[in-house]
């Protein structure tokens, strides 16, 4: 799904949406990756206010912003899909998919990154250390 930018000819588009039918509750939960995969320029990074713009954009929309980093959602998905039945049963009351998952892990805390620090990570191949190998 495609959001209009006020003033910019540019869209945003969310990893993935999340709609709760009975309170209306969406969600864009973004996956925020150190750096992209064919350049290896910096991404996502906490010394630069993109993201930070852009999660007012959805807020301002009456949307909730989560926000993973990709090696949670790689190494940990079912402990990421518990934090955000965790987050749907605190903001709405419903907790019928927190129940099921509640005895997983809590997803691990991962240290958001600088420039500086995403681009050491892919001169290093960071992302290659958890992403699955593609098969021939």
């Amino acid at each position: 799904m495609e959001f209009e930018i006020p003033g910019s000819s540019r869209r945003y588009s969310a990893d993935f949406i999340l709609y709760h039918r009975f309170s209306g509750l969406t969600l864009d939960i973004e996956i925020d990756e150190p750096y992209t995969g064919d350049t290896g320029k910096p991404h996502h990074c906490i010394d630069v206010d993109d993201d930070k713009i852009r999660n007012r954009f959805f807020l301002e929309r009456n949307w909730g912003v989560v926000r993973f980093a990709e090696v949670q959602v790689v190494r940990h998905p079912w402990s990421c899909c518990k934090a955000i039945a965790q987050i749907i049963a605190r903001l709405t009351g419903d907790d019928s998919v927190f129940i099921l998952l509640q005895r997983l892990a809590d997803v691990p805390l991962q240290k958001r990154w600088t420039k500086r620090e995403a681009r050491l990570m892919a001169k290093n191949n960071y992302r290659q250390s958890y992403l699955p190998k593609m098969g021939k």
